[in-house]
């Protein structure tokens, strides 16, 4: 019976990034792993299902064999809590603001000179903009960092506005006092038409904890057959062609694919239990 694995992503990982290159990236990745895999398995074909949200994207993980799933850390740590044989093989790696690559990133806190806002304490009584529930930088890890600070629940207003450049334009016209984001989604939004000096209007207030990057997860029963695949997928995630034509695109300047394990991702859990929180509160 041939080996088909099914490759599934979502849309929405790199800010300013059209969903057909989105696409060309996955499908450019997806060649060459197939490629890669027929030199063990000539009957070996990958496919790449059409984007889905982290939710639906879970749920084929964790139901369907020889599934490959381009996630992000909750949607791995919740596909891992529903089933123990969902596995991470790969992180991808992530320049900082200090240029070296790793498999950490960190998000930030940050808000408009306007708002006269000129510490984290300052933000009690007013109004904060959070992503998406299942993110963890527009989310889980700056929502724990105000936690921590008894700030959480001291805020105005608290709202769910979708991405990270759609929050910061709101902070930047002053429809909410306060975001949350990635590292570099301040100088993101200064590269957008209208938005050219937002890297002088908008000013961090804090660093959250390094937060892990990406992972590539698989379900794949066999454990030999899933040890190859491992080995093959980070093999064309270390190829400087893929890595340039799709790797960096899909993965927003990711310099490659490092080998990772599952305790990479602990701190997910951590997050979850300080904001009491299970998976599938945030991704249900």
């Amino acid at each position: 019976m041939p080996r088909r694995y099914t490759v599934s992503y979502y849309p929405w990982i790199t800010q300013g990034v059209g969903q057909n290159e989105i696409r060309l990236a996955v499908e450019t990745f997806s060649s060459r792993l197939e490629d890669v895999l027929r030199e063990d398995w000539a009957d070996a074909s990958v496919v790449v299902n059409m984007e889905s949200d982290i939710s639906p994207q879970v749920s084929s993980l964790v139901e369907k064999d020889r599934q490959l799933a381009l996630t992000n850390p909750l949607g791995y740590v919740c596909a891992r809590a529903k089933n123990k044989a969902i596995h991470v093989v790969a992180v991808a790696l992530r320049k900082g603001l200090d240029g070296v690559a790793g498999p950490t990133y960190r998000a930030q806190i940050y808000t408009s000179k306007k708002s006269a806002i000129r510490g984290l304490g300052q933000i009690r009584g007013r109004s904060v903009g959070f992503g998406v529930p299942f993110s963890t930088s527009n989310f889980l890890f700056p929502a724990s960092l105000l936690k921590k600070n008894n700030l959480l629940f001291q805020a105005s207003s608290i709202s769910f506005l979708g991405g990270h450049d759609i929050i910061a334009k709101h902070v930047y016209d002053g429809m909410v006092d306060v975001g949350a984001g990635h590292d570099g989604v301040i100088t993101n939004l200064a590269r957008s038409p209208g938005y050219g000096d937002a890297e002088d209007r908008l000013v961090r207030l804090e660093w959250t904890e390094p937060i892990p990057s990406d992972p590539l997860a698989v379900n794949i029963a066999d454990e030999e057959e899933r040890e190859t695949v491992a080995r093959a997928i980070l093999s064309v995630g270390q190829e400087k062609e893929t890595i340039s034509s799709a790797i960096s695109v899909f993965w927003g300047g990711s310099t490659g694919l490092a080998e990772t394990t599952a305790s990479h991702y602990d701190s997910i859990d951590e997050k979850l239990r300080e904001l009491a929180l299970v998976p599938e509160d945030v991704i249900d």
